[in-house]
């Protein structure tokens, strides 16, 4: 049997997590204090995320819903009732990481003459790693050449625009165009 993921610690608290809104700036907007529980959609967010760094370990053909489910304490049928499919928990969490992804990458094109803009984009990064670990883990498997999952070549398009964005500060177009005598 497959041992629990760590962050399905999450989908048994009571306690609410600190959950960032949709511009995940201000990690202080969580719900703190005994007795208050998850909703369905924080639930959701935390199966995701789970899904997500399982997908991201394992690659989408080697993952299975059961071990999705047990790292996040759910049957299989429940788990199944609730998102439908693997196909559909597989979508759900592309969708969620595609958001992830233009969050930064949007951040970074913002902030392409500021002089922090690294500083910026890896603190929003980090942000992100901190409340959702699963959904940055699959985000950077985009950056695997040999990473084959359904779904993953926008994920890859959105990440090599990071890269573009956050490398126009250190060179000019000439510069990344220039020919490199052998």
């Amino acid at each position: 049997p497959v041992g629990r993921h760590p962050a399905s610690r999450c989908l048994r608290r009571t306690v609410l997590m600190p959950h960032s809104g949709p511009d995940w700036t201000d990690l202080d907007q969580g719900r703190t204090g005994a007795g208050m529980r998850q909703t369905s959609a924080e639930i959701d967010h935390a199966i995701l995320d789970v899904a997500a760094g399982i997908f991201a370990t394992h690659g989408y053909a080697h993952s299975s819903v059961q071990q999705i489910a047990d790292a996040v304490g759910y049957s299989k049928p429940g788990l199944l009732h609730q998102f439908g499919s693997k196909e559909a928990l597989h979508r759900a969490v592309l969708a969620e990481v595609t958001e992830t992804v233009h969050d930064v990458v949007d951040l970074a094109e913002q902030h392409t003459s500021s002089e922090d803009q690294l500083a910026r984009v890896m603190e929003r990064v980090t942000r992100r790693a901190l409340d959702r670990p699963g959904m940055v883990r699959m985000m950077l498997r985009a950056f695997d050449p040999t990473a084959q999952d359904p779904g993953l070549e926008d994920i890859q398009g959105s990440a090599y625009r990071l890269v573009d964005a956050l490398d126009r500060p250190m060179s000019t177009p000439a510069e990344r165009l220039r020919i490199v005598p052998g």
